[in-house]
């Protein structure tokens, strides 16, 4: 091997390892950057437990039914949503709801902390946040809330 060979093959080691150095070195920092990003890194994160006597509802709203159409189906996320939880065997035309909500597309998935019982839902869609264009409607009822339980129901808004 002449020197003009043995510098080239030097040359080539040495390249490799930077390059092998620059990765090690740009994982080190990501690993770095999530260990101490987190307050804990080795404790679970804490809940928030409701206040005696309540428990969490999650709900996912299913896609609209609208039947045949013309029209595109809608964006979940176009619409303010308007929720009424009642006792359970309420006159929904009579009685006022014990829980009246907004939600919008920011805060949709947020949980809804409710006393412990069963509830009836009534969920109005709208188009716009005067809540004088309504969409859809749906309900669900008979959701069980239990002390300090987090429970998760689907509901299915049907268009207008």
């Amino acid at each position: 091997m002449n020197n003009e060979q043995l510098a080239m093959s030097n040359y080539k080691i040495i390249k490799n390892k930077n390059i092998c150095f620059k990765y090690f070195l740009f994982s080190l920092i990501v690993l770095l950057a999530g260990f101490f990003g987190c307050d804990n890194a080795f404790q679970a994160p804490e809940t928030e437990k409701p206040a005696e006597g309540k428990g969490y509802l999650y709900l996912v709203f299913n896609d609209t039914e609208t039947g045949r159409t013309i029209m595109p189906p809608f964006d979940k996320n176009m619409f303010v949503y308007k929720l009424e939880f009642f006792e359970e065997g309420a006159d929904i035309k009579n009685d006022s709801p014990v829980v009246s909500l907004e939600r919008t597309e920011e805060n949709i998935s947020d949980s809804i902390i409710l006393d412990v019982g069963t509830w009836d839902l009534y969920v109005t869609a709208f188009f716009d946040e005067e809540l004088l264009n309504p969409a859809a409607k749906g309900n669900l009822k008979g959701i069980v809330i239990e002390v300090g339980t987090a429970i998760e129901k689907s509901v299915v808004l049907t268009g207008l």
